[in-house]
């Protein structure tokens, strides 16, 4: 029984006309640093690689504003259901925690996580066709 959902094995996203140029140039750039790695804890080489792109494309690699703004809706959008649902439920966490330690920022902080993470999942999703239940 095959995943429907999952694009196939030997998916090349350059040449997918459904992939924006924006995720096409996100995804190259990944793979030019030799793989996702964590957005908080960047290794030394590629930092190196980030400051040599401009503010804006830095921006365009770092995080994804679209995701911060509309959060698990965005990820079903983006076909990240598995995601989406963990978000919404430890949103749902995060939020009421904040409520009862008079810290609502808390989950302000929660919405910039997802933002930095989204390219991360959907890469995994489209280029290395892996989608998994962790955040």
């Amino acid at each position: 029984m095959t995943n429907t959902t999952l694009p196939e094995e030997n998916y090349d996203y350059q040449q997918d006309p459904k992939v924006k140029d924006k995720w096409k140039f996100r995804f190259a750039f990944i793979e030019k640093m030799g793989g996702y790695s964590n957005p908080f804890f960047i290794p030394k080489e590629n930092r190196e690689a980030l400051r040599k792109l401009s503010f804006w494309d830095r921006q365009k690699v770092q995080i994804s504003y679209l995701a911060f703004f509309f959060g698990p809706l965005y990820l079903l959008i983006l076909g990240l259901w598995k995601k989406a649902i963990v978000c919404i439920l430890v949103s749902l966490v995060v939020a009421i925690i904040g409520t009862l330690i008079h810290f609502r920022f808390l989950s302000f902080c929660f919405n910039i996580y997802v933002a930095c993470q989204t390219i991360g999942w959907y890469y995994d999703y489209k280029v290395k066709n892996k989608q998994t239940w962790g955040i």
